[in-house]
């Protein structure tokens, strides 16, 4: 029996065994693992093809309104050819992790520097992030002793 056999035989027996509400968080928790994989190797992926450099954040945008608005830093960093780029940043918080004046880890893809990010700790940790909580679901899916309602 192939591996495709064996999922075959592996999703017929979760399907007996497991009530619609566990199938449904038993999807939610593979999906957040995909998600998670799938960020991951995209982050890894520009990465391992781009320049990495440093950066100053100039300003902080704030995006959302009422009382808790996130801040996304903003950095200008300079190619190997001397030109200065402006990067914005793709995640923001609230208190800002960044300051005005900070140095940030930036990387860019050497054939259009404008394609660029900026480095955070936060951004490293969202793919670990939705994996662990995605197999914390599917550990809860498939072994929580909850009865189905009947």
């Amino acid at each position: 029996m192939g591996v495709g056999g064996v999922m075959v035989l592996i999703a017929a027996i979760l399907v007996r065994m497991l009530s619609p509400g566990r199938l449904f968080l038993l999807a939610g928790g593979i999906a957040c693992i995909w998600g998670g994989k799938y960020i991951g190797h995209q982050s890894d992926a520009f990465k391992a093809q781009a320049i990495k450099t440093t950066g100053t954040v100039e300003r902080l945008d704030k995006r959302g309104g009422g009382d808790s608005p996130s801040y996304y830093p903003v950095a200008y960093f300079h190619t190997a050819s001397g030109a200065s780029v402006e990067v914005s940043g793709s995640i923001g918080s609230n208190p800002p992790a960044n300051h005005v004046g900070d140095i940030v880890t930036v990387y860019y893809n050497p054939k259009s520097p404008t394609d660029a990010m900026i480095d955070s700790s936060i951004g490293n940790f969202i793919p670990i992030g939705l994996i662990v909580v995605g197999s914390l679901i599917v550990l809860a899916a498939v072994f929580s002793s909850a009865k189905p309602n009947s």
